[in-house]
C-alpha cells in the first residue's frame, strides 16, 4: 500500500443515509459523511478525523480497517468530498460569507480547495461533491445478481450514498447553479492503486513500485498476477457483450462506458485482479439489433484496447528483468498471445483464435450471436 502521501485529514459529520446497497456490510463509517474541510471548531459536535490517501479529484480513501464483502477485502472510498483544483483556476474567491471554508494560497490568494459549492460541475454534479442521479446509477449497478452476471468484468460497488449536510455546501456559484441534493458515494474499492491516472501510484506509471505495494514480490506471484489482470481486464473490455439484455419496451440494450476509461477509472487489487470504479459512467444504452450490437462490443474493445495492453506490456517487461531473460517485440507479442489464452480459458464468452495474421477475440453475448474482433496482429 503507498504512503500517506498527503496527510489527508477528512472530517466526519453526523449525516441522512439516502440509500443503501442490500448486502452491503456495516461499517463504523456510516451514516457520516467525510469531508476535506476541517470542523468549524475545534469542539464541534461529532467531530471525528480520519488519515486517507486523495483519490482523484473530489475522493479520497480511508485509512481504515479494511472491509470484508463479497469474499474480498476492501478499502472504502468516499466520492464526494471537496475539490482538490481550483474551481476556475488561481483567480481569487469574492465569496465573503465562504470566508471560513477558505484556503490561502501560496501567493495570498483565496481559493475554494476543499469546498463543495453549487457551481454545476460536468452537467450532472456539483463543483467537489456528487450528483444524487450519478449516484443512483452507481448504486443500481453495484447490485449482486448483475456483478455477478458480469464476472470476470469487476466493479467496484457502491455500498451508500449520503447526503452531505446542508450546511457544509456552500450555497454559490460563478455561472451555473447544480440544482437537487448533494450527496456522495461511500464505494468499496480493493487498493490505492489506479491503472495509469488519478492516483499517485499506478500500476502504468511506476509498475514496480505498484507490484511492490500490492505484495507482488516473486516470478510465481508476477505469473498469477498477469494472469489475473488479463482475465479481468478483457472482460472490462466486453461488458456490452456480458450485459446484453432485452428491455421492458422489447429491445434489446447493453452497459457501454459514457466518458469513462480504464486508465484513469479502474483500480488493480493485489492478485492483479481489475476494477471498474465509476460506474456513474456505466448506462444501458439502446442496441436496435445485432448487427447494432456487434459495433457496440468492437468499439469497447477498440475503444480501451490500448490502455489494457499498455499495462499488460509493462508487466511483461517487468518479468523480463526479475527472469534477466531479455525479449524482443516479436517474441513478447506471442508471449501475450499465449497468456490471453491461457487467462481466458475459464471465461465462457470470450475465447482466442489464432489466425492467419493475428489473433482474434470471439465474444459470445448473452444473447445473439458470436462477435470477432481483432485482438493483436502479427504483421
Amino acid at each position: 500500500m503507498s504512503e500517506l502521501e498527503e496527510r489527508l485529514t477528512l472530517h466526519g459529520r453526523p449525516a441522512r443515509t439516502l440509500a443503501r446497497l442490500v448486502d452491503a456490510p456495516r461499517t463504523s463509517l456510516d451514516e457520516r459523511a467525510w469531508l476535506r474541510t476541517p470542523p468549524r471548531s475545534s469542539g464541534e459536535a461529532g467531530s471525528v478525523t480520519l488519515l486517507g490517501w486523495a483519490d482523484g479529484n473530489r475522493g479520497a480513501i480511508v485509512d481504515a480497517p479494511r472491509v470484508e464483502h463479497a469474499r474480498r477485502s476492501w478499502l472504502l472510498s468516499v466520492k464526494g468530498i471537496g475539490a482538490r483544483a481550483p474551481l476556475y483556476g488561481d483567480s481569487p474567491i469574492g465569496f465573503s460569507h465562504a470566508r471560513e471554508l477558505d484556503v490561502t494560497s501560496p501567493r495570498g490568494e483565496r481559493s475554494l480547495l476543499g469546498a463543495i459549492t453549487r457551481e454545476s460541475w460536468m452537467g450532472e454534479a456539483p463543483y467537489g461533491g456528487q450528483g444524487l442521479a450519478n449516484a443512483e446509477n452507481a448504486l443500481g449497478l453495484s447490485i449482486p445478481a448483475l456483478r455477478e452476471a458480469l464476472a470476470p468484468a469487476m466493479l467496484c460497488p457502491v455500498i451508500a450514498i449520503v447526503e452531505i449536510p446542508p450546511e457544509d455546501v456552500l450555497d454559490v456559484f460563478y455561472y451555473r447553479r447544480h440544482e437537487g441534493a448533494i450527496v456522495q458515494e461511500h464505494r468499496l474499492v480493493p487498493s490505492t492503486v489506479r491503472l495509469f491516472h488519478q492516483s499517485s501510484q499506478a500500476l502504468g506509471r511506476d509498475v514496480e513500485g505498484a507490484l511492490a505495494a500490492l505484495g507482488v514480490r516473486t516470478l510465481d506471484a508476477l505469473d498469477g498476477f498477469l494472469d489475473a489482470y488479463l482475465r479481468s481486464a478483457m472482460g472490462l473490455l466486453t461488458v456490452a457483450a456480458r450485459s446484453v439484455r432485452i428491455s421492458e419496451g422489447g429491445l434489446l440494450e447493453a452497459l457501454d462506458y459514457d466518458d469513462a476509461w480504464l486508465d484513469k477509472d479502474a483500480f488493480v487489487a493485489s492478485d492483479g485482479t481489475l476494477f471498474f470504479a465509476d460506474l456513474e459512467a456505466l448506462a444501458y444504452v439502446v442496441v436496435p439489433d445485432q448487427r447494432a450490437l456487434a459495433e457496440r462490443v468492437k468499439r469497447q474493445v477498440e475503444r480501451n484496447a490500448y490502455e489494457v495492453l499498455y499495462a499488460a506490456d509493462a508487466l511483461l517487461r517487468v518479468e523480463e528483468r526479475w527472469r534477466a531473460r531479455a525479449r524482443d517485440q516479436v517474441t513478447r507479442r506471442k508471449v501475450l498471445a499465449e497468456r490471453c489464452a491461457l487467462a481466458l480459458g475459464v471465461d465462457p464468452r470470450l475465447r482466442v483464435e489464432r489466425v492467419s495474421g493475428g489473433l482474434d477475440l470471439h465474444v459470445q453475448p448473452r444473447i445473439g450471436d458470436r462477435i470477432v474482433v481483432r485482438w493483436l496482429d502479427d504483421r
